[in-house]
């Protein structure tokens, strides 16, 4: 659990502990003394902020910067950021393509986009250039496409040249696809076998990250050997000594500090272990970045037909080639199982498994992760009812005994001298403790009284008999609240008194 979760936790059990006071603790407009609502107000402070505790909230998401265009049109969400949706959605359906002809390849990649630019403390970005793309076009494959979700950056095999709906852009150097619109069926024209693909193509090393565990991993590889050599030595590395886990409720973090710990613990989302290649081939002198789309396992059917599901979205490093295209690479251990692609350019492992990433989550994961939460709230929500239930209850009996009093319809023509005195005849009446009606206001002060009828004492005795004062109309609303606070304790006194009568007349006589 991280700093921002126990942050946001403390605060949510101050607001609702600040709530419960207020609701439990103020009854008729007055704060209340009571210790029972006292104690039902810290009650369900103490269940909120246990849960609190224990249950993360869903975190602000980290930075990213969001997919913008040249052109004015609106921003698109980080394919980055949508890896935990897509992937959650395991074996549920999220693209349908339809090919003219089945291509050459035995399965095809399909990116959303790819990022070349990596900032140490945001991980990675890119801003593509978008060029309209002509309607149609000759010399490849054609592919339809229908969407479960209207998009407007959508997914699509490598080397697309050719568009429809009109007015659909792209850019090769980041592999972005822009409908006009958002919607949910398109259709491409790609180049199934682009130009050739050399080695791995020297460059200048960008070193973005200067944690020592990526140094480490980068001094593993012998640079002796050429630089194809020591980037496949790097990828069977990884796969040998990382884990893939499931992608939580927070944004991917791709930063320099989580690459770092990665390597560190061992484990990691498929996008950390992807950036941790990335910027260890950067050291190496490679020429790097990031893709973000969905890699099937699954070659496209006799018919044409394929279906792209949840559990095929991926990020995979990709090195820029001495023939002028990417050379995609699997440091994953589950894609190493299957052979890896290193070399290949726009294709996926041959002979996978058609069964989904098992190191992916369920589709069911992301309701389970609820089910602790709305534990937690039922059990507040529970607290604060049988409090608010218990100031009902008790007001309703104190508002049933006053229309019960027989002073109540004579009252109203009554002086507030004349009030006070009725309410403290009726306080008399009710209570256990005194003699009877006779019994004065020093009598009943000098007896340890109960508190509501303590103070009401103390008010008689003021505005009664003491000069010169005179009783208001307050002073009479006040004696008429704690003359009826009285009797209700008075009643339930009776009723534990009955009660235990009861319980002892049953025990059996020996």
């Amino acid at each position: 659990m991280t700093a921002g979760h126990n942050a946001q936790g403390i605060v949510l059990a101050a607001a609702v502990t600040v709530l419960a006071a207020t609701v439990l603790g103020t009854a008729r407009g007055r704060p209340a003394a009571g210790r029972w609502r006292v104690a039902a107000a810290a009650l369900a402070a103490a269940s909120v902020a246990a849960c609190a505790a224990i249950v993360p909230l869903p975190p602000l998401g980290r930075h990213h910067d969001v997919v913008t265009a040249r052109q004015d049109v609106r921003p698109e969400v980080d394919p980055l950021s949508r890896l935990p949706r897509w992937s959650a959605l395991g074996r549920t359906p999220v693209l349908h393509a339809s090919f003219a002809s089945p291509p050459g390849a035995s399965a095809l990649l399909w990116p959303v986009l790819a990022y070349d630019a990596y900032a140490p403390a945001t991980g990675w970005r890119t801003s593509p250039r978008l060029i309209p793309l002509p309607p149609s076009g000759s010399g490849g494959s054609r592919v339809e496409v229908r969407l479960e979700e209207a998009e407007r950056l959508v997914p699509h095999p490598f080397s697309v040249h050719a568009a429809s709906p009109a007015g659909t852009r792209a850019d090769g150097a980041t592999e972005a696809l822009r409908l006009a619109r958002a919607g949910a069926s398109y259709t491409v024209t790609f180049s199934v076998h682009g130009s050739a693909a050399g080695p791995p193509a020297p460059a200048p090393a960008a070193i973005a990250c200067t944690e020592p565990e990526l140094r480490s991993l980068a001094g593993r590889v012998d640079r002796s050997a050429s630089l194809g050599e020591q980037l496949a030595a790097l990828e069977r590395f990884l796969a040998a000594t990382t884990v893939v886990t499931p992608y939580g409720r927070a944004a991917p973090d791709d930063s320099c500090a989580a690459v770092a710990a990665v390597l560190r613990t061992g484990r990691g989302s498929g996008d950390q272990i992807a950036t941790a290649f990335a910027l260890a081939a950067r050291m190496l002198g490679a020429s790097s970045r990031v893709a973000v789309g969905f890699a099937p396992r699954r070659a496209v059917g006799p018919k044409g037909r394929l279906d792209i599901v949840g559990g095929d979205a991926a990020a995979w490093p990709q090195i820029a080639s001495a023939g002028g295209t990417w050379l995609d690479y699997w440091p994953q251990p589950a894609r190493a199982a299957d052979g890896g692609t290193a070399g290949r350019t726009g294709t996926a492992a041959e002979g996978g498994s058609t069964a989904a990433d098992p190191v992916r989550p369920a589709a069911d994961g992301h309701a389970r992760s609820w089910l602790l939460p709305g534990l937690c709230a039922a059990a507040a929500s529970a607290v604060l009812a049988a409090g608010a239930t218990a100031a009902a209850v008790r007001r309703g009996r104190a508002r049933r005994h006053r229309q019960r009093r027989p002073e109540a319809a004579s009252t109203a023509g009554q002086s507030p001298r004349a009030r006070v005195l009725t309410s403290w005849q009726e306080a008399l009446r009710a209570s256990v403790e005194c003699a009877g009606p006779a019994t004065t206001a020093r009598d009943v002060a000098e007896g340890s009284p109960p508190p509501a009828l303590g103070e009401l004492a103390a008010l008689v005795d003021r505005v009664l008999y003491v000069p010169p004062a005179r009783a208001g109309e307050a002073d009479a609303a006040r004696a008429e609240e704690l003359a009826a606070a009285a009797a209700v304790r008075s009643h339930r006194e009776a009723s534990d008194e009955r009660r235990r009568a009861r319980r002892f007349s049953r025990r059996p006589s020996r």
